[in-house]
């Protein structure tokens, strides 16, 4: 099966999982929540947490060049990638650095 009718035979919920979106159950309903990510806001997490690209790629598990690549938008993260994209959002300087600190030591 190629890659447009494995899109179009889809669920809607499997369409937003590959965009990066999350689906929780409350209740008896299933709520999805659509996560947008785009090259700015992967460099302007990485700036607000002053952190350089290698240090980024640390705590995301990818290579420095892979965060450039995605902040130029010449590549897109693998999906193995986005939880931890994603979870940029809720870290400080303090507790990045912290888990920098934890991740070069080991």
């Amino acid at each position: 099966m190629n890659a447009a009718k494995a899109a179009r035979n889809a669920t809607p919920r499997s369409r937003l999982r590959a965009r990066g979106a999350s689906t929780s159950p409350t209740g008896s309903r299933l709520h999805v929540v659509q996560t947008f990510l785009s090259a700015r806001s992967i460099a302007a997490q990485r700036k607000r947490l002053g952190l350089s690209a290698a240090e980024c790629g640390l705590l995301i598990g990818a290579s420095a060049q892979s965060i450039y690549n995605w902040e130029e938008g010449k590549a897109r993260p693998r999906a193995q990638h986005l939880p931890a994209i994603f979870a940029l959002r809720n870290l400080g300087r303090r507790q990045a650095n912290e888990i920098l600190e934890t991740r070069k030591a080991a």
